[in-house]
């Protein structure tokens, strides 16, 4: 599966879907999933729907430009963005196009023993239980007021007894 270091802004571009197809300089890499990490140690996962091999120019045309830079407004203005992450533009280049998976798309990177393990985000619920049933019909608010009532009970107490020393 090929894993891709991404900057923040590529990282978001392909979270919303705008950016459809990744650019990478070098032959393809094997597999039919794709990876995207970005620095804070997340990741979306994606499945490869088609490989293109070539020269900059082959895989970075009118027809491709936006959803490889999307925000791009002209053919120009992504190549020079593409100019700005690689030193030679010369070589060969790799156009992934993919899709994201809809159902578990964002993973946790964990390195162990086994090298880099890509798992998935748990949700809230799964990790932590849900308390819904014991507190059936109440809403945040209450449950604080409730569950506050005695301590702030204790603290006008205390108030009230500050005053009758200070006085």
């Amino acid at each position: 599966m090929p894993a891709f270091l991404t900057k923040k802004q590529v990282y978001d571009w392909v979270t919303t879907g705008a950016k459809t197809i990744e650019l990478r300089k070098g032959k393809s890499q094997n597999g039919d999933c794709i990876a995207f990490l970005n620095g804070q140690r997340q990741c979306v996962k994606g499945r490869i729907l088609r490989k293109r091999e070539g020269k900059l120019d082959e895989v970075l045309n009118a027809a491709t430009y936006r959803k490889i830079v999307p925000t791009a407004k002209t053919l120009d203005e992504a190549k020079a963005f593409i100019k700005q992450l690689y030193q030679s533009t010369d070589g060969t280049f790799t156009a992934y196009e993919f899709q994201l998976n809809q159902n578990s798309d964002r993973v946790t990177v964990e390195e162990d023993e086994r090298g880099i393990v890509l798992k998935p985000v748990p949700s809230p619920s799964d990790e932590l239980g849900s308390l819904k049933a014991v507190f059936e019909g109440k809403m945040a608010r209450q449950l604080l007021i409730e569950g506050r009532k005695e301590e702030v009970a204790a603290d006008k107490d205390r108030e009230r007894r500050a005053r009758v020393v200070h006085v």
